[in-house]
């Protein structure tokens, strides 16, 4: 079957040459249907919703099977991977500093953590796949990406598609018949088609994106539109990456301290008048029930400096609050909070944005931590996996088009030699 799809593709690239196909474009593209095919139909059959970690695993093997078999350079795998380092560097950390948590203080290891660790993994190794396979066709999967969800959108909501359910879509109310994450994937995808200057299938993503109505996403993709005009004319340097890196530690570290402010019961009592008057709703409410659990942990006088390691939400909503209204947090930085304690948010915010590279790649990771803030996407594959896609756009294709040829320190370091040379001379 393999190589009967080689064959396929070879044969399509040399009947037209100038198509845009690469000797691996047809493989990829069945890739990119096997994931998403088995994505779909975890997200319509819950019995199949670990099918999307076995499609991965198998198109991955496709893939080392390929660069194996045309002896694809070592160094070009390297360089592929390089971009991805710190997110890597993310999925370590968060192994190993689960480990020594359950290790000394718990005296156990809980296989969930390392399952789904195992599981983060393999949509970053398939994005590093692509890179290598594809490497000059990159950015064009990722509209190949917009049209596979637009399909798998309708095939999920073709039981309720129709013109009053479309009418009946109320962003305002934050309400929508065919509300899913799918949400998080076109807002995404919204913000790199402003980057790329593809206003029509801008549009198309925002318009998906508020039928599948995560509000909160939808409102950071209209934003967007500033923010993408604001970014094109910003000029990193590695003092404005320290400087936004020390920012966003901060600002995650607020969010976290703003939630437990509301949490105490006597903020509860102080500020309950102020919340139905002006936004119909109690704090618990406006925080989609994240008050209500820690306010449960805080009474107990639970420990909450550190957790039991990733993933291991779970173990306090069984124990201490069993009538959770949400199986997980709606919120990446209290949940990591929760898990991995101060040191662990610090560290995972920290190398969430050192492998930012240019401005394009700090936008999209602005973007993924803002939407950190009201959802959960770590244990989402399908939404980390377009992240990926952005960066891995972003990190090597964005610096060739705004004309910066070298990464930010050898072009600061070069500017420097030259001019101290200009001085001596």
């Amino acid at each position: 079957m393999r190589k009967g799809l080689i064959w396929l593709n070879k044969w399509i690239y040399h009947l037209n040459p100038k198509s845009g196909v690469s000797k691996y474009s047809l493989l990829v593209i069945v890739q990119l249907l096997i994931v998403h095919t088995a994505i779909l139909m975890g997200d319509m059959h819950a019995k199949l919703k670990y099918a999307k970690y076995g499609a991965f695993i198998l198109v991955i093997f496709m893939s080392f099977l390929v660069i194996c078999k045309d002896g694809i350079k070592l160094k070009d795998i390297l360089h592929a991977a390089k971009g991805y380092k710190y997110y890597f560097y993310i999925i370590l950390f968060l192994g190993v500093y689960s480990m020594i948590i359950q290790v000394f203080f718990e005296r156990a290891l809980l296989k969930r953590t390392y399952i789904e660790l195992l599981f983060m993994c393999c949509p970053l190794i398939f994005c590093v796949c692509l890179k290598i396979l594809e490497k000059e066709q990159f950015n064009k999967l990722i509209d190949y990406i917009l049209v596979i969800y637009i399909l798998m959108f309708i095939i999920r909501f073709a039981s309720k598609l129709s013109i009053p359910g479309i009418l009946s879509v109320n962003f305002l109310k934050s309400y929508s018949p065919y509300e899913c994450e799918y949400s998080q994937v076109f807002g995404m995808l919204a913000v790199f088609f402003l980057f790329e200057k593809k206003y029509f299938k801008f549009v198309v993503s925002i318009i998906f994106a508020i039928f599948a109505m995560k509000r909160f996403e939808v409102l950071m993709a209209l934003m967007s539109v500033f923010g993408v005009w604001l970014f094109m004319r910003l000029k990193m340097t590695s003092k404005k990456k320290n400087a936004i890196v020390i920012l966003a530690v901060l600002g995650n570290i607020l969010v976290v301290g703003f939630l437990y402010f509301l949490a105490y019961r006597s903020t509860a009592h102080m500020l309950e008048g102020f919340f139905v008057r002006n936004f119909g709703t109690s704090i618990n409410g406006f925080t989609s029930g994240r008050t209500d659990f820690l306010a449960s942990l805080l009474d107990r006088g639970i420990n909450l400096k550190r957790g039991f390691g990733f993933t291991t939400y779970f173990l306090r909503t069984d124990k201490y609050y069993i009538k959770s209204a949400f199986p997980v947090i709606h919120g990446d930085q209290l949940k990591i909070f929760l898990e991995m304690g101060l040191f662990g948010l610090i560290s995972f915010v920290t190398l969430l944005y050192a492998g930012v590279k240019n401005t394009r790649g700090l936008y999209f990771t602005l973007y993924l931590n803002a939407i950190f803030t009201f959802n959960h996407l770590l244990d989402i594959s399908a939404s980390m996996f377009v992240f990926y896609m952005l960066i891995g756009y972003a990190n090597f294709y964005s610096d060739e088009k705004v004309g910066v040829k070298e990464p930010i320190k050898k072009s600061l370091y070069l500017r420097s030699f030259k001019k101290k040379y200009l001085e001596a001379q």
